[in-house]
């Protein structure tokens, strides 16, 4: 059942885009022509915690988090239409530990992988939607669950340089009696 997790969680969070909501700030406003170009892939890290219950028993809990390593990665924004064409490689190292102090390490390869978003810029959120992933090469472990969606990065800092994402995921989700409460913190860093 924990590899089960693991490869859901590994393409959950591997892929950038995220489906839920960010908390927005109204008295901040970026310039979208600062975002314009493209920005190469510094960082990316994530880490959080899931439980999952049929109600009266926990079936799972652990903490992951993962960072990506090896980075070739570049995500190129232009405007009329507003698109994000990302394309590029990295490996995703990953390390899961269950409530028993289990540990798990997978380093998974996300490589030849291009994918063109919609995106908008609200006060201070790069808002991303009509996710469409035009190739991958993941590793078979992971490929039939592959999915982009769509949602909302807070940007923590725009400059001439420097493109700070982040979002916070504390969702729970029900399905067939089971329930799962996702926690999770995301962090996403491009240079110029």
């Amino acid at each position: 059942m924990k590899k089960a997790f693991l490869k859901v969680f590994v393409v959950l969070f591997s892929m950038v885009t995220m489906v839920s909501c960010s908390k927005s700030d109204e008295d901040i406003n970026y310039n979208a022509s600062d975002l314009l170009g493209e920005w190469n892939l510094a960082s990316y890290t994530y880490s959080g915690n899931f439980d999952v219950s049929n109600g009266t028993i926990s079936l799972y809990t652990g903490d992951f988090e993962g960072r990506a390593i090896n980075i070739d990665a570049i995500t190129t924004f232009t405007e009329n239409p507003n698109k994000a064409n990302y394309s590029g490689s990295y490996d995703l190292s990953v390390q899961q530990t269950d409530s028993n102090g289990e540990t798990t390490q997978n380093t998974y390869t996300l490589d030849n992988t291009t994918s063109v978003v919609d995106w908008e810029l609200r006060d201070n959120l790069l808002i991303l939607s009509n996710g469409e992933l035009v190739e991958v090469d993941l590793p078979d472990e992971i490929s039939s669950f592959t999915n982009l969606g769509h949602g909302d990065l807070e940007i923590i800092e725009l400059t001439s340089n420097s493109l700070k994402l982040r979002k916070s995921i504390d969702q729970n989700f029900s399905q067939g009696g089971v329930t799962a409460i996702i926690k999770l913190e995301m962090a996403v860093d491009y240079t110029r």
